[in-house]
């Protein structure tokens, strides 16, 4: 329900705080309105010129009853760019920033962030986003907080898309590319009137006043906006020995080196009092009216960042004023005149005669009607009238054919110079579409060109990639706050199909086996400081190919080399059931005794999947049991190895017994029956033999 609603708020002689707020959010929505209105009038334009809405009224006026074509070039290429983005979207990595971040919590991030950047809502809201920047120079993308669920209290982050790019209203005094150097930002939907009374359980107030270009209330609609606003405050920081900085100023004692208590803080040595600084903060608070009433309060924003990330296309600034664009603005001359040419081609051969003959009444005479469907009819032949029987000396005249129309030279250059230009507005300066590569272009070449043609619009794809990173900061920063409770969340690997789920903020006693103080927990998202950086290179999809090609090259050049890699290639193909088939070679591996190819938790993985696999395995809890205690023998030799094989090769004689004696008895328990004992690790056999066997002693196979 509404708080207040304003009844007449032009003539309240006795605002109240509410009031006030209303009053000047109407003022700062008309404000930001009339301060971008020259690049929401582009927008308008170009949006509408992309609609095909490409001749103006008045030459429509000119040309009544002429050809007005509209022959569009640019949409295939704002469709070009945007799918090249969309096959080469960046990765986002996080790294750990100070001491208390540590690397495993902050791969745990990267795959929750990768996991909500890969959801439904967050490809749309990026395709939108990039759409609009390349039609009219500007695209958003926003980030919102929300339950996870009807029936449950934990919330979740989330990308949305912005489908109205001229729906969001930035202070107009901003200037950096993010506006995050504004004090406040509107973003706003129309709402018919019978929504509204569904949603509120009310009746929209009647606003009567309009700002500027802002217009509230329409004849059957309701303008709902969302008002972000920052409120500024300074605050205290303390610096501490260890090089972090904390708000706190009573942190407690702690125990140094000699037992004695020492103070956390970094202490001045004059006055023993801790280093410390004012520094100005702000919060960001959210409001939601409809310019008569609040129809949300106050709501905090969980992060010092806008939830709105400008996608901006190129900008330039004239006097102070940021002009911005996008692929179509400085292409619409160069369209406007190709599609004058093209109406001027269609009139030209519309308006010229089709094959006219030149005949007298005598000629045709009885043939009339043949001859009338002459451009109409593909007869074979046209009858005429041969010499005169009176008079058979008299020379017979033949009907004679106008030469047909001939196409106008100035128009077919017209035409090309036209579509040239447009090719160089756009940016799109690579390979013409109607132009096909010859057949003796070299590899090299065709590559350098697809370049030139890429460098082109790579500013485009820049700002969306910078966008993109900001989008990854502002997660990053609502980890704390929103991912607060103990919990599973679930992760995305970097293949994009792989999943896991994760327990965080868990207590426990160490991380990566380094011990934590108390209090911290294990998994914790509050933790330490982390960045974002983007990976601009190839997708994973494409390093995926890239590296099929590859292995299948080296297996056919070196076919021993199957056995080693035969999984890697199957689990980067992309046919059915390709994944089963890695886990079966992976399977085999363990069974001949090669299990030291993989690491601990992939036999562990595989060992789970066997009935999956169709490999036969007895439901035996004893077995069971002795498996795992085999698996972690061989854990442990396996580790006892490495380590050995780092100090010059010194593999003791005992752990290589030990690593045969664990994987033989590993083998044989997951295959659940009897071996050949060439089958069997460490019984001899091609197949069977253990690493460094039939080998001098110290000596280790590679």
């Amino acid at each position: 329900m509404p708080k207040r609603a304003i009844k007449n708020p032009e003539n309240d002689t006795h605002p109240t705080e509410d009031d006030k707020l209303l009053a000047l959010i109407r003022k700062r929505a008309s404000a930001g309105m009339t301060g971008d209105s020259h690049n929401r009038a582009h927008v308008r334009e170009a949006k509408k010129f992309l609609n095909l809405e490409q001749w103006g009224d008045d030459d429509k006026a000119i040309r009544v009853n002429r050809p007005c074509l509209v022959i569009d070039h640019i949409n295939p290429i704002i469709d070009e760019v945007t799918g090249a983005q969309r096959m080469n979207m960046p990765g986002l990595k996080v790294r750990a920033a100070d001491p208390q971040a540590k690397p495993e919590w902050a791969q745990i991030k990267e795959g929750k962030i990768r996991k909500i950047t890969a959801e439904l809502s967050s490809r749309m809201a990026l395709k939108k986003a990039s759409e609009h920047q390349l039609q009219g120079g500007r695209g958003y993308i926003r980030v919102i907080t929300e339950y996870a669920g009807d029936d449950t209290r934990e919330q979740k982050v989330s990308i949305i898309p912005v489908y109205n790019e001229l729906s969001v209203i930035f202070d107009p005094s901003a200037q950096a590319w993010d506006r995050m150097d504004g004090n406040w930002f509107i973003v706003y939907e129309r709402i018919s009137k019978d929504s509204y009374r569904e949603q509120y359980k009310t009746e929209p107030t009647d606003l009567s006043i309009v700002d500027g270009e802002f217009n509230w209330r329409g004849d059957e609609d309701v303008i709902i906006a969302e008002y972000f606003v920052k409120e500024f405050t300074k605050k205290t920081i303390y610096f501490l020995q260890n090089g972090q900085a904390t708000e706190k100023s009573d942190l407690p004692m702690t125990p140094g080196e000699d037992g004695a208590e020492v103070s956390p803080y970094d202490l001045d040595p004059e006055t023993g009092k801790p280093h410390q600084r004012e520094v100005n903060s702000y919060k960001i608070y959210r409001y939601k009216v409809d310019g008569a009433s609040i129809l949300e309060q106050k709501q905090l924003w969980a992060s010092k960042y806008w939830c709105m990330v400008p996608v901006c296309g190129k900008q330039i600034n004239v006097d102070g004023k940021t002009y911005e664009r996008g692929i179509t603005k400085n292409s619409m001359d160069s369209q406007r005149m190709y599609n004058y040419f093209a109406s001027a081609a269609a009139e030209h051969y519309g308006l010229s005669p089709k094959a006219k003959v030149f005949v007298t009444p005598q000629m045709i005479a009885g043939h009339e009607r043949q001859w009338n469907s002459l451009n109409t009819r593909m007869d074979p032949y046209y009858l005429v009238n041969g010499p005169d029987d009176e008079d058979p000396t008299k020379p017979v005249q033949w009907p004679m054919q106008i030469t047909p129309p001939q196409a106008s030279s100035a128009i077919v250059a017209g035409l090309a110079q036209a579509a040239e230009e447009i090719r160089t507005t756009t940016g799109s300066l690579g390979t013409p579409p109607q132009a096909a590569p010859a057949a003796d272009t070299s590899g090299v070449a065709l590559r350098t060109r697809q370049q030139v043609s890429d460098v082109g619009d790579y500013t485009y794809t820049d700002n969306l990639n910078l966008a993109f990173c900001r989008v990854g900061e502002i997660i990053l920063d609502l980890f704390p706050t929103i991912y607060d409770t103990q919990r599973k969340i679930r992760t995305l690997g970097e293949d994009g199909l792989s999943t896991k789920e994760v327990e965080i903020n868990v207590p426990g006693n160490e991380v990566g086996g380094q011990p934590l103080s108390e209090g911290r927990l294990m998994n914790d998202m509050k933790a330490g400081r982390y960045e974002v950086a983007v990976d601009t290179g190839p997708s994973f999809t494409t390093a995926r190919q890239e590296a099929v090609v590859f292995y299948t090259a080296l297996v056919q050049a070196n076919p021993q080399v199957w056995g080693l890699i035969g999984d890697i290639l199957m689990k980067n193909q992309d046919i059915p059931e390709a994944q089963t088939v890695a886990y079966r070679i992976k399977a085999e591996l363990i069974r001949t005794g090669k299990s030291y190819l993989l690491p601990p938790e992939e036999i562990q993985e595989v060992m789970q999947r066997l009935p999956l696999l169709g490999i036969p395995q007895k439901p035996n809890p004893l077995m069971m049991v002795k498996m795992e205690e085999s698996l972690a023998k061989a854990e442990k030799a396996h580790a006892g190895a490495m380590k050995d094989m780092a100090n010059a090769g010194k593999l003791q004689t005992d752990t290589r017994i030990a690593l045969a004696e664990a994987l033989q008895e590993l083998a044989q328990l997951a295959m659940g029956q009897g071996q050949e004992p060439s089958q069997i690790p460490g019984q001899g056999g091609p197949q069977g033999g253990m690493p460094g066997q039939g080998m001098p002693p110290g000596t280790v196979r590679q």
